[in-house]
């Protein structure tokens, strides 16, 4: 429906003010930007989501902002080297620089690449998504197009997490 769609295009535009805002405030801080800029996933997950393919194609998107974190700039920082993987990465930056963080900032992140992960066709359905997509849709099979707004929602609060630790 439209109104999912314009609700999306808000979610996005927060996303993409936040990345910047953090992006910014990180340079500030730490003399580098978290994220890695990437035109093509912002104007992917702009798209509408009808099915279950536009669900995979966009929830790609999103996992490749996730990867986009600036892990070698985050290790550099870290007394001890965690385990590979931007989410691990990053969950060990923040435990030595803001040890009270949100944990949600990081389940939300590993929902997503879960989502992203486990899902057909990269892998057949796995446990790991079943639970994710009931905890966030309650039932299965989704409705794809509220899966893919949850998806946005849950990374808006991760970046809105890490902008409240940055000010």
């Amino acid at each position: 429906p439209i109104e999912m769609e314009k609700e999306i295009q808000e979610v996005v535009h927060e996303i993409v003010e936040k990345r910047r805002w953090i992006n910014t405030a990180f340079d500030q801080k730490f003399g580098f930007e978290l994220f890695e800029q990437n035109e093509f996933s912002i104007s992917e997950i702009q798209k509408g989501c009808r099915n279950e393919t536009d669900f995979t194609s966009r929830i790609t998107a999103l996992a490749l902002l996730i990867d986009g974190i600036r892990v070698s700039n985050l290790n550099e920082q870290l007394s001890t080297q965690p385990s590979p993987g931007s989410i691990n990465v990053l969950e060990e930056f923040l435990k030595e620089k803001y040890p009270d963080f949100n944990m949600n900032l990081i389940v939300n992140l590993r929902d997503i690449m879960t989502l992203r992960s486990k899902k057909m066709p990269v892998h057949k359905d796995d446990p790991k998504i079943i639970q994710v997509i009931l905890k966030w849709a309650h039932k299965i099979p989704p409705d794809w197009a509220s899966l893919w707004k949850q998806a946005l929602v849950r990374y808006n609060e991760s970046l809105l997490e890490l902008e409240k630790l940055l000010s």
